[in-house]
Order: structure tokens, then C-alpha cells, then sequence
């Protein structure tokens, strides 16, 4: 079964198959209506797509193309993964706040805190990689042969770089917009700028909820703690972002507007299509990794510890595997779920352990977050446990992606606090100097 498959059935009975979807839709949002925090929870999103994943297994089941290991597997393992977000609400929560303010550097008339030098490090760091993007990869959205993953195939350093930056850019500005009540200067614009242009010219149909789910993710401790008003959403609202995806593809493509709406539709219906491609004795063999201990932690750690030139062959992503056992091509594929990638790698009762223990994870540390007091923790706390938890979702997607969000991007950050830890004790010891040098001549 493949995608060309599933349009032509879909569309051959389009008022039956869009019944189904939208039944499976409303069921998932139901059973995970506690779970999820908003309608910009990047939580929402992955519900929808879990949605697609049964979808696309009842599709299966429906043609009598599904061997009824992978109908039981793909249930028990739902139910493990729901089981482990029900428990973890029973979990008492992780203090994760801490007393710690960033400093000021002594003066009268410019104060210069901590946070102004990571913003601009931060900030920095990031124009400096969106520059060297455009004139090595070029604007994606505009390349008809390429996306935002195989764009940047030949250049893993720089979609290393370039990823991260362009996520926690915009985190650091939200902070100070939404934590510290500060206005944006000439340099926050010029960041905003380089953050728009850069990630809604990606090519990704989904581009434009980053920034709805930072901004969201940003302040929700403070909605939950009764600080802030809840977010309030107009339907002229909806519909942009409901238009985005229809846009992006209308240009990646060239279709017309009803082509496009029709394509959007067919990839919501065909968002689970790891199972609807790899679903089959055949393609589970042709994975070509078989540790699991390779394929989760490899990402970040693997590759700084090759280039130390220690023996490590760095797994293939499983959906470009599926990709190449049907269209024999490498330069993408399907997202792997956490049903699939714990199947192949742990069996059928491994796949309902680990489902369960991601589960819990998730939800722990999302149940830790929104008690998160703001004012009590650092800067660098704060944005690196929001960073975890935004991310934490993509757990249920595949953890060789999760691996590698988490490790490149909090290793950035940390290397951009602590150089500008650096910096702000360098003007620091400057400023405290001249200010020394300057009540001596007073005194004299």
C-alpha cells in the first residue's frame, strides 16, 4: 500500500473515508482532552496526527491488508502510551524552580544585564546561520525538488546549526516579551525579521505554529497559576493558519487552490503513513538498523564522538528506509511513530513497556512544568525546561528525532549562556574598574 493508493480509494468514496477520519479525530481529542492544554499546545498537533496513525491503520484493516500483529500492536500500545499520561497525573511534580536572577552591570545610565548579552549572542549566532543558509541551501519553499529535511542533506552541520537557532531565537525573544515585560529594541525587530522570513520560507506545511506553540508554551505556567489571561482566539485567526498549509503547497507544487486544499486534506488523512507504508513483513525487514540503543543516542552524542574517531555508523532515519523500500529514494520518508520504531527494535511486549514509560515521562515532566513558578528560576532555566517540554512531544513520534531536538539545541544554548556568562564578567570587571578609577580622581 502506498500513497498513490491511499488518494484513489480515499477519493473513490471521499463522504465514507472523511466520516471515518473525522470520528477518529473527535476521539482522540476526547480521550486526551485532560492531556493537552490548549488549542496551541504542540500536544494538539501530535493528537491529530495520532488520529491520522488510526486512521491509517483502519484504512489497512479495511482493505484486509493488515496481519493482525500489527492491528494488536498498534492498539496495545495506544492504550500503554494513554495508560502512562493517566498515571503520571498521580506523580507529585518535579521542583524544577530555583532562586536565581541574572546580574546587572554596574552604571547610572546604560544598565546592561546578563540577559541583554544572551539575547544578542543568541541573536547573533542566529542571523550569522540564516545568512549562511540562503547562500548555501538557498529559500527551500521556492526549490520544487527539495524540502526542509532533504534540502540541507549534504550540509548536517549547518541544519545542526541553523535548526536550533531558529527555534531558540524566537524562545528568548518570547521571554523577554512575555516573562520580563520588556520592550523589543532595533536588534529583537532585525531577529523577528531574519525568524519570519527564515522558517515560513522552510517549505513546512506547519511552519507558522512555531511561533503560536513558543508563544503558547512561553507563558502557559503563568495561565495555569491564574497569573495571565488565557489566550483568546478569533475565527479570522483560524482561518490564517488554516490557509498557511494550502499556500505552501500551492507554491511547492504549483497546484491551484482546490488541488492544494485537496492535498492538505489527503496528507491530514495520511499523517500516520509509517503504517500505512510500513505496516508489512517485508518492509520491517528491510529497516537496516537493528539497535535500539544506536538509533535512540546516537543523535548528537555519536557524532561528536566520530569525530573524536571512535567506530560508530550512524543509523539511517527508519522512514527514509521505508521511503527507499517503495520509491528508492533516501531523501526523506514518513515519521516514525513510537508504535513503530518500539515494535521493530523491542518486539510486541517491548513495544507495550515503552509506550507506557514514554508516557509517563511526558506526562511528568509537562505536569512539572506547568507549576514552573517564572520569577524563581533563571533565564537559562527557564527557557531550557520550556525547550524540554515543547519538544517532549516528539517523543511519541520517534526518538531518534527527539534525541537529536534535545541534544543539539540544548547544547547550543548552554554554550550560548555560558559565553555570554563570559562576556557580561568581562564589561563586568570593565565597568567595576572604571568605576573604581573614576572615585579615585573624585577623591584626588
Amino acid at each position: 500500500m502506498n500513497h498513490a493508493q491511499l488518494a484513489l480509494t480515499v477519493l473513490d468514496d471521499l463522504s465514507f473515508y472523511v466520516t471515518i477520519y473525522v470520528i477518529l479525530v473527535a476521539l482522540y481529542m476526547v480521550l486526551y482532552r485532560k492531556m493537552y492544554w490548549g488549542l496551541f499546545d504542540p500536544l494538539v498537533w501530535t493528537v491529530t496526527s495520532m488520529a491520522g496513525g488510526a486512521f491509517c491503520v483502519f484504512f489497512l484493516s479495511h482493505q484486509m491488508q493488515l496481519d493482525p500483529l500489527y492491528k494488536w500492536s498498534f492498539l496495545t500500545t495506544e492504550v500503554a502510551l494513554f495508560t502512562g499520561l493517566v498515571v503520571a497525573r498521580y506523580i507529585p511534580p518535579i521542583r524544577l524552580d530555583f532562586v536565581s536572577q541574572p546580574e546587572v552591570v554596574p552604571g547610572e545610565e546604560n544598565i546592561i544585564t546578563e540577559f541583554d548579552i544572551f539575547t544578542w549572542v543568541i541573536g547573533t549566532m542566529y542571523i550569522g546561520c540564516e545568512i549562511v543558509s540562503f547562500m548555501v541551501v538557498g529559500i527551500v519553499l521556492f526549490d520544487e525538488g527539495a524540502n526542509h529535511l532533504s534540502a540541507f542533506a549534504e550540509h548536517g552541520i549547518l541544519m545542526a546549526f541553523i535548526t536550533s537557532y531558529r527555534m531558540l531565537c524566537p524562545l528568548v525573544l518570547f521571554y523577554k516579551m512575555l516573562i520580563l515585560k520588556q520592550k523589543f529594541n532595533l536588534f529583537d525587530i532585525i531577529c523577528w525579521f531574519f525568524a519570519a522570513f527564515g522558517i515560513l520560507t522552510t517549505g513546512s506545511k506547519g511552519a507558522i505554529l512555531i511561533f503560536i506553540f513558543q508563544y503558547f508554551m512561553m507563558q502557559f505556567p503563568l495561565i495555569y497559576q491564574g497569573k495571565i489571561k488565557p489566550l483568546k482566539i478569533s475565527g479570522i485567526f483560524i482561518l490564517v493558519l488554516a490557509c498557511f498549509p494550502v499556500l505552501v503547497l500551492s507554491i511547492t507544487s504549483g497546484a491551484d487552490a482546490m488541488g492544494a486544499v485537496q492535498g492538505v486534506f489527503i496528507r491530514l488523512l495520511s499523517s500516520g503513513d509509517i503504517f500505512l507504508l510500513g505496516y508489512n513483513d517485508a518492509v520491517m525487514a528491510s529497516i537496516t538498523e537493528k539497535s535500539f540503543l544506536n538509533y535512540a543516542f546516537y543523535p548528537g552524542w555519536g557524532t561528536v564522538l566520530k569525530n573524536l574517531g571512535f567506530d560508530f555508523t550512524p543509523p539511517q532515519a527508519i522512514g527514509a528506509d521505508i521511503l527507499n523500500y517503495h520509491y528508492g529514494r533516501t531523501d526523506g520518508g514518513p515519521t516514525s511513530r513510537y508504535n513503530y520504531v518500539a515494535l521493530h527494535f523491542l518486539g510486541f511486549w517491548g513495544a507495550i513497556i515503552y509506550s507506557g514509560f514514554i508516557g509517563t515521562f511526558i506526562g511528568v515532566i509537562r505536569n512539572s512544568f506547568k507549576t514552573l513558578d517564572p520569577t524563581r528560576i533563571s533565564y537559562f532555566g527557564y527557557i531550557l525546561v520550556t525547550l524540554i517540554v515543547y519538544v517532549s512531544n516528539i517523543l511519541i513520534d520517534d526518538i531518534n528525532i527527539f534525541m537529536n531536538y534535545v541534544f543539539w539545541r540544548t547544547s547550543f544554548l548552554t554554550l550560548s549562556y555560558l559565553a555570554s556568562k563570559i562576556i557580561f564578567l568581562i564589561i563586568k570587571n570593565r565597568a567595576s574598574s572604571l568605576s573604581v578609577s573614576q572615585n579615585i580622581q573624585n577623591l584626588q
